[in-house]
């Protein structure tokens, strides 16, 4: 049964995407979110826009090969977002859902404290669900080979 967004982040995603006239949109689970990014991108009349989906819940598809590629590299979110963060433009815009559990807040806060970007907006946290927006740095990665800042 796929996943549903709550109504709030749904309309809360669209307007990110309306609000920086985005034409590019890349979603990690396609099934929680993909209409909004939809509407969103649609309502930026761009006809050369562009949705990129990478859904973990594709096993009946495709027999669990990417899930399987991903357990045998030992990825993990947090690896996901620092290296989301170069394939999205300088001062574009990450939108992250599931920002309740420790691993995404440890995720996006290497990448506020070590790589220059901004928490823009968080969701008010219901208990059970909670989402932020990240802003990726509006320059050049231009820290020593060697930096780092505990987070």
């Amino acid at each position: 049964m796929p996943a549903v967004i709550p109504a709030a982040e749904g309309k809360a995603l669209r307007e990110w995407i309306g609000g920086e006239g985005a034409n590019r949109e890349i979603h990690l689970d396609t099934e929680s979110g993909r209409s909004s990014c939809g509407e969103g991108l649609l309502a930026n009349g761009d006809p050369a826009a562009r949705h990129l989906a990478v859904d973990p819940h594709q096993s009946s598809r495709f027999a669990d090969g990417g899930l399987q590629f991903l357990g045998e590299a030992r990825d993990g979110f947090f690896l996901d977002l620092v290296r989301l963060g170069r394939l999205v433009r300088q001062g574009g815009v990450v939108f992250l859902d599931d920002f309740q559990l420790p691993a995404i807040a440890q995720a996006a806060s290497f990448c506020v404290t070590n790589l220059g970007w901004a928490l823009e907006e968080t969701s008010a946290s219901d208990g059970d669900h909670h989402w932020a927006v990240l802003r990726t740095s509006v320059g050049p990665d231009t820290r020593p080979f060697d930096h780092h800042v505990d987070f």
